[in-house]
């Protein structure tokens, strides 16, 4: 029998509590084992869900599962229950702002999926903590922090001291952890997603035993005033005076302060805690002028240490504030010990006003500054970060560039974490304004240069010239970008001296991998935006070109181009779509699409950068002719226009402009740049497909409709999977009828060729080719809610 938990069963006591059986108007309850049930034909079924570790949906069905049952929010509860009693497998996807799981965006209860129950909904609604010393649980302010789980009371074993401190409602100010006295429960893990995360409700899941748990589990200390220990009479210094190595008086002795805590950030932990050493020493750190941090490695030789776990927040005003739970003497030759800087270092860059950016601590020497990783988060130099420098060091600002550039081994170096916002007049006014001295590493970092005049410090020149045309290149490396727009093109023209406002970005057809590949060695991927100043430029060292567009250039106009000179034209999508027609002081229009065909279709393509790499080819270039894609219904700017197909721009065709305009039936011209993908099992190559039409939905992909399917359409079809023509077999004559795609989808799931998400949806796609295409692109193609079986073809050979 299942009981459901109540709002007047909430506290729970060593035991778990069976509570009064319930059933809510809203046909949900929770079992003892914290399983959801949902009333379903009048029986109460476990819920499983399919669609299992999709990012965020655990905790978004623990939300509103425990909304529908009256609390505020929820956590998952992983491996709590012991599997027993009917099961139903759900399609459930929630955001997590809805009030009940009927209310998501899909909810369905699939009575035709069989397979066992992978995904439990087992949660835990608003849990709750308390501190115990024993058998005392009340009225404490120290003790082993627990949480109350569907299964009784566990020592939450990883929660921080202030975490706990301020999930139990008490002190926070003074919260630390202690040495614990008495024997802990077996432990929980929860586990939070964000480190700082001060919100429980933010926290996503609750799991048991995990060897993250410490073996000497402490107490969480709420005390309302400081511990008195050790700390509170420390004597502390640093080695040169307002910088240097940190050291507390010890029986007569300075001595290296180490830290021993385990799973430490260390450049964390150490900011944190020179932040409070500069304060205590009556630095005014408020004004974030702790900036140097040094973690100094193993000692040569032996020696005393005094070693502690203790951990600041950054805002104590002395270290006894800080948590810790050991402070003592030791012989060892490991110390990961820290200096501190309490005065904002000297910076400039390498040629005053562009090159290195470089840093010097006191009286060291000038060190270079290096973009680096830690633990998966990317700390970076950009825009921003270059913007504030060139105002802290007072310099002109014009179009700035900032370079970070591969550096093989460095030796002694800098790192930061610094973020800074690009309003601030100086750089120690950013966020986490914190410096790191680095020895030599075999590690790669990126070694940062910026110019805060691009126009005046950077010399820019193009490659392949035709007159103001060509391929740019600077820094002694070749651009790429995955952005490659007008904006890019002004900066660039401006550089060389061009008035920018009449810059054009260009593409390059890439025929073949040489076309690159020479020195895509020495590539360097670049983006830019607008700003008060001017233009904001960054460049990346980009090997073997990393980056959408390669081929790339610029045409630098000394005027501003008539409408026979160059006309900006685009897919509304990327690479498909309706094309745009964009021309000053003009609404977004389009083009007629009566005459047109693949020419011009491979025109507007090349322009828009489609054929930037050896695989996409003007050859596989389609017309959209029923405008399945979609569009708008802009204002028809050209028409008639008729192409050779190898023209850069579509101002170098024939065309029909202004009043000159005559387009009789509305319609819109509408492209495929590229090959539309298609899908089917790939082992053997039969069965149901599908096609990427690129639509603006989601959702882009489409069945293919089964109703008049000739040999001449299933050739080209598979065309694009064997790359040989009279290879297709018709699988069914009569295909799929619609009515019984769930049984055919249980069946080949056992053969692992369809999965839920390939459930059907309307609308399909007809599809109807003469033979002689290359790509499904070129043949006719419209979407249909008129349909009654799908496709089953089937391709012999291979690729």
């Amino acid at each position: 029998m299942t009981w459901q938990e109540t709002q007047k069963c909430k506290e729970q006591q060593d035991a778990i509590a069976i509570c009064k059986k319930y059933e809510s108007d809203d046909g949900i309850r929770r079992t003892n084992e914290g399983m959801i049930e949902l009333k379903h034909e009048g029986v109460w079924i476990k819920v499983c869900y399919l669609h299992g570790h999709t990012y965020g949906l655990d905790k978004a069905l623990a939300d509103v599962a425990c909304k529908q049952l009256g609390y505020k929010f929820g956590i998952e509860g992983v491996g709590m229950s012991i599997f027993r009693g009917h099961y139903g497998n759900y399609d459930i996807d929630c955001d997590g702002t809805e009030q009940k799981l009927q209310d998501c965006k899909r909810f369905r209860y699939d009575n035709e999926d069989k397979r066992a129950c992978m995904h439990r909904l087992i949660v835990i609604c608003e849990p709750k903590f308390r501190l115990r010393q024993g058998g005392v649980t009340s009225g404490l302010k120290a003790g082993f922090l627990e949480i109350s789980t569907p299964e009784g009371w566990f020592q939450a074993c990883n929660v921080p001291a202030y975490q706990g401190c301020k999930w139990l409602g008490l002190e926070t100010a003074f919260a630390t952890m202690i040495d614990s006295i008495g024997q802990a429960r077996p432990s929980m893990f929860v586990y939070c997603g964000k480190p700082k995360s001060e919100k429980l409700s933010q926290c996503r899941s609750i799991s048991r035993g995990p060897t993250e748990c410490p073996e000497n589990p402490l107490w969480t200390s709420c005390s309302d005033e400081p511990l008195n220990s050790a700390v509170s009479d420390a004597v502390i210094k640093l080695d040169e005076g307002s910088y240097g190595e940190l050291k507390v008086y010890v029986n007569g002795t300075w001595l290296a302060v180490c830290n021993d805590r385990q799973y430490v950030i260390y450049e964390d932990w150490a900011f944190r805690l020179a932040k409070t050493v500069c304060r205590q020493l009556g630095y005014n750190s408020s004004k974030k002028v702790v900036t140097f941090i040094q973690v100094r490695g193993r000692s040569p030789v032996s020696q005393l240490f005094l070693y502690t776990d203790i951990s600041c927040r950054g805002t104590q005003e002395h270290l006894e504030e800080c948590q810790h739970t050991r402070w003592k003497t030791g012989m060892g030759s490991m110390c990961r010990s820290i200096s501190v800087s309490c005065d904002i270092p000297s910076i400039r860059l390498s040629e005053r006003t562009h090159g290195v950016v470089q840093l010097r601590f006191n009286d060291s020497m000038w060190l270079p500054v290096c973009k680096h990783w830690t633990l998966g988060y990317e700390y970076t130099w950009g825009r921003e970060e270059s913007r504030v420098l060139c105002k802290h060091l007072g310099l002109k600002i014009g179009n700035i560039l900032t370079y970070r550039y591969m550096t093989m081994y460095p030796g002694d170096h800098v790192s930061t974490t610094m973020k800074c916002k690009g309003s601030e007049s100086g750089l120690h006014e950013c966020e986490r304004f914190l410096w790191s001295l680095r020895g030599p590493s075999f590690d790669n970092f990126y070694t940062v240069y910026v110019a805060c005049d691009m126009s005046k410090d950077v010399k820019i020149h193009l490659r392949d010239p035709d007159g103001p045309s060509g391929k740019p290149e600077f820094l002694e490396s070749k651009l790429c970008s995955d952005k490659w727009t007008d904006i890019e093109a002004s900066a660039i023209c401006e550089n060389l001296g061009f008035q920018p406002e009449h810059a054009i970005s260009v593409f390059y057809e890439q025929r073949s991998a040489r076309d690159f590949l020479g020195d895509s060695w020495n590539s360097s991927s670049f983006e830019c935006s607008k700003s008060d100043h001017g233009f904001e430029c960054e460049m990346r060292k980009s090997p073997l070109c990393a980056c959408e567009y390669c081929n790339i250039g610029v045409q630098c106009m000394g005027h501003k181009p008539g409408i026979h000179e160059y006309i900006k034209v685009m897919p509304e999508f990327p690479h498909t779509g309706q094309v745009e027609v964009h021309i000053p002081n003009k609404p977004i229009g389009s083009i007629c699409a009566t005459g047109w065909g693949i020419k011009e279709t491979q025109v507007v393509c090349r322009q828009a950068g489609a054929f930037n790499e050896v695989k996409h080819k003007p050859m596989y270039t389609g017309v959209d002719t029923n405008n399945i894609t979609g569009g708008r219904e802009n204002p028809i700017l050209l028409s008639d226009v008729k192409c050779h197909g190898d023209e850069a721009n579509i101002a170098e065709c024939n065309f029909k402009f202004g009043d000159e305009v005559s387009c009789i039936f509305k319609e819109r011209a509408s492209v495929f740049c590229h090959r539309i993908p298609i899908w089917m099992p790939r082992s053997p190559r039969r069965g149901l497909v599908k096609l990427n039409i690129g639509h603006q939905e989601k959702d882009k992909w489409r069945w293919l409709c089964g109703e008049d399917v000739d040999k001449n359409t299933r050739d080209v079809f598979c065309f694009f999977v064997t790359c040989t023509r009279n290879s297709s077999i018709l699988i069914s004559r009569y295909g799929v009828p619609i009515s019984k795609m769930r049984a055919y989808f249980l069946v080949y799931n056992r053969l692992k060729k369809y999965r839920p998400h390939n459930a059907f949806h309307w609308p399909v796609v007809k599809l109807k080719c003469l033979g002689h295409e290359v790509s499904i692109g070129q043949c006719e193609l419209k979407e249909s809610y008129n349909c009654t079986q799908l496709a089953v073809i089937g391709c012999r050979g291979s690729r």
